[in-house]
């Protein structure tokens, strides 16, 4: 992949987390499994059903969180409280046992997305200044960062803001806190309608990593979108011309 020319005004990239430097897909799975087995509550209810509603509830409350219409705090309550009803089991009290198994560990997991250290690597390479810019608990997100070895790395999570993506407000502090401008800052992450959409607005560069199943809309506003998460160190490989 040849860089495109606009990237030779970059000075600094803001890398979403999850999907993007962190498999929060493997993490999840990882800690639902651990969950199901030490929950006998849980492990009644076959394992594939209760992982798909889960991931199903999970990116709902998110989707309604990113739209404005659940606060994050809101999620924690949810999330599981809708899954196990969903799996048949009403149970306030075992919605938060599960919630609070669950987030012990999950963000633990060292799963990054391939390429993900490669790119975070080539990026500081070529000079150019990298933080992560990511929607979520504040603890939760940096304990991620620890289990894929970016605890050093810059980052604004949307609970210490008190915004989330796509608002323009999180891309304004985050710009600041690299004492860039716009123009020059990159955003890269795997949501069209937080990344993407977000960073257009606040007046920065924008590259989507795509998931391939998925179909590109025609009026894609991303300045350059990626398939294949490999190919994202290539892109800052100007930078060390």
């Amino acid at each position: 992949m040849i860089p495109p020319e606009w990237m030779s005004d970059i000075k600094g990239v803001w890398f979403d987390l999850d999907g993007t430097l962190f498999d929060h897909r493997a993490a999840a799975d990882q800690a639902l499994a651990k969950v199901h087995e030490i929950d006998p509550a849980v492990r009644i209810v076959p394992f594939a059903r209760w992982r798909d509603a889960f991931h199903r509830r999970n990116a709902e409350c998110w989707d309604a969180a990113t739209e404005g219409r659940m606060d994050q705090e809101t999620i924690r309550s949810e999330r599981f409280r809708m899954t196990l009803r969903d799996v048949g089991i009403m149970s306030p009290e075992l919605a938060n046992r599960c919630n609070s198994l669950y987030l012990g560990i999950y963000p633990w997991q060292p799963t990054p997305v391939p390429g993900a250290v490669d790119a975070v690597e080539a990026a500081r390479s070529a000079g150019i200044k990298v933080g992560v810019l990511t929607n979520g608990f504040a603890q939760i997100q940096r304990r991620k960062l620890s289990a894929i070895g970016f605890e050093d790395i810059d980052v604004v999570v949307s609970e210490d803001v008190g915004v989330m993506k796509p608002d323009t407000g999180i891309f304004d502090v985050a710009a600041e806190q690299m004492a860039l401008s716009p123009q020059s800052l990159l955003m890269v992450g795997n949501r069209y309608d937080s990344d993407v959409i977000g960073g257009n607005a606040a007046g920065w560069r924008t590259v989507w990593l795509n998931d391939p199943a998925m179909d590109i809309p025609d009026d894609s506003a991303a300045n350059l979108v990626l398939s294949n998460p490999d190919d994202l160190p290539k892109l800052f490989a100007v930078g060390q011309a």
